[in-house]
């Protein structure tokens, strides 16, 4: 089974959990240069259809917008799984400034340190005022600007077309595979926000 997801957010949620669980120091722009294989889904469906009997291409978009996502994800399939219940939600994605904070430490301080400081935020070990501050930061992308989403996600759309076309034929209907719609009133970027580094200091130097 692979699960696939528009290339602009997967990009950024990929970015997001390399930070945070290795010591990667790089920028979101050398990320996406580097691990451009990633986003390659048209070659690793290939890839995976010479190896296995059936392989199944299932969209992200849909299994988190279903009633049920288990029931949703055994209809990809074509599985029943009328006994299985939805778990609570894991590793829930943190404010991007967060994980900025997070590369700043990486190879600066011990990983076990850095892991420590930034799982000390997501437990949310703060005060309340300070949370409900931090949850009114601009929501963030981590691309430079709305043009920089678009040159990265042209890249992609032959490709996807062709990947529905192939692996996911009920879904041409006319439409692309994924949303070409881009969200130009984010706050851009990924360099720390002045605010959120004035609003963390302050917290961290009070507490001493």
């Amino acid at each position: 089974v692979m699960v696939v997801r528009r290339q602009i957010e997967y990009s950024q949620s990929l970015y997001q959990e390399h930070i945070k669980t290795t010591e990667y120091q790089g920028s979101f722009a050398d990320f996406r240069h580097r691990f451009w294989h990633r986003f390659d889904y048209l070659g690793q469906a290939r890839a995976w259809a010479k190896a296995f009997e059936k392989l199944h291409v299932l969209r992200f978009e849909d299994l988190v917008t279903a009633d049920n996502i288990v029931r949703g994800f055994g209809d990809g399939v074509g599985v029943a799984l009328p006994k299985m219940r939805v778990g609570r939600s894991e590793n829930v994605a943190l404010p991007r400034d967060w994980v900025i904070w997070k590369r700043m430490q990486n190879g600066r301080v011990p990983q076990k340190n850095a892991r420590k400081n930034f799982e000390a935020l997501g437990k949310k070990r703060m005060t309340r005022r300070l949370v409900q501050r931090l949850s009114q930061m601009p929501e963030r992308s981590l691309f430079s600007d709305s043009a920089d989403v678009a040159a990265f996600y042209d890249q992609f759309v032959a490709d996807n077309a062709a990947l529905q076309q192939e692996f996911l034929p009920h879904l041409a209907s006319g439409k692309p595979l994924f949303s070409d719609d881009i969200d130009d009133s984010l706050a851009f970027g990924d360099t720390l926000h002045p605010e959120f580094l004035h609003l963390l200091t302050a917290h961290l130097l009070s507490r001493k």
